[in-house]
């Protein structure tokens, strides 16, 4: 296994705080963190390896030495060279990614003797049987409901597809091909996410968006570096009000009915609490 106060893995549900992690390690002063450095391709060449963490840790053993020598690492970043919501400012109906972001090379403060995080939600959640074994992996998860809404609010529930995990995981590809309502095919989804984590990750490895956001983001440095992160949030991170409510009630019928590995992160009154602050 990797060493644990070297190279860290961060997955997570999409819209469940993945790259706030990023943001909070890189202001750590003990951690890099890497937001989705490697390409599609790299990413589906580890699709039937039998030891996808070669392929990963020779990744990060470049990606190290590129740090210490040149300050300079690969990352997907904005323009202006700061790492930001892939979605900020996007709403239904638009490119499922925000324009402005890139992936090349970025500088970084290196720390001495630091931890060099990679993250990569679907990717590496598809992987995570494989890859939970051989180095410290953690996962963001949020309130299902609040996943729902927001990937409905960007375009990414419209489908109910994530070609990336499929492409990795061919049992989700059949099985989500063997649904057609794009509704049903949402919730399996998510479903399939969460399944990943309660198998494959102790509790401690797992990362609640609400936790994060009550924290003001300091809990993310304390689970993975063993001490807490600098606040970085004056104010809670909370978009519901731009989420379809409609979708959003029909979305927590569904999920109620579908029961699945949800439940093992978030109750019934954890989705009614959600939605009862909704409305008021």
């Amino acid at each position: 296994m990797s060493s644990p106060t070297e190279d860290v893995l961060i997955t997570g549900l999409m819209r469940s705080g993945t790259t706030f992690a990023c943001i909070m390690l890189n202001h750590s002063g003990s951690a890099v963190a890497l937001d989705e450095p490697m390409s599609p391709a790299q990413l589906i060449s580890m699709r039937g390896v039998s030891r996808p963490d070669h392929v990963i840790r020779s990744l990060l053993k470049e990606q190290r030495r590129s740090l210490v020598e040149f300050g300079m690492a690969v990352s997907k970043h904005r323009r202006d060279g700061t790492v930001g919501n892939h979605f900020d400012g996007m709403r239904c109906g638009a490119a499922t990614r925000h324009p402005d972001q890139q992936v090349g090379l970025l500088p970084f403060k290196v720390p001495d003797n630091f931890i060099l995080a990679i993250k990569h939600p679907a990717a590496f959640t598809a992987l995570l049987r494989k890859l939970a074994s051989e180095f410290r992996c953690f996962a963001c998860v949020r309130n299902p409901v609040a996943i729902l809404g927001s990937w409905e609010s960007v375009g990414l529930a419209q489908r109910g597809r994530c070609e990336m995990a499929e492409q990795l995981c061919p049992e989700l590809q059949r099985l989500l091909d063997a649904t057609p309502d794009s509704e049903t095919r949402t919730i399996l989804l998510l479903n399939w996410f969460f399944e990943q984590y309660s198998t494959y990750l102790p509790q401690s490895c797992v990362l609640g968006y609400e936790e994060i956001m009550a924290s003001k983001g300091a809990s993310i440095g304390q689970r993975i570096l063993g001490a807490a992160s600098p606040k970085m949030l004056h104010e809670p991170c909370d978009n519901r009000s731009t989420y379809n409510r409609e979708y959003m009630w029909r979305a927590a019928e569904r999920l109620e009915r579908a029961g699945g590995a949800w439940r093992e992160f978030y109750s019934s009154s954890d989705i009614e609490s959600y939605l009862g602050a909704d409305v008021k």
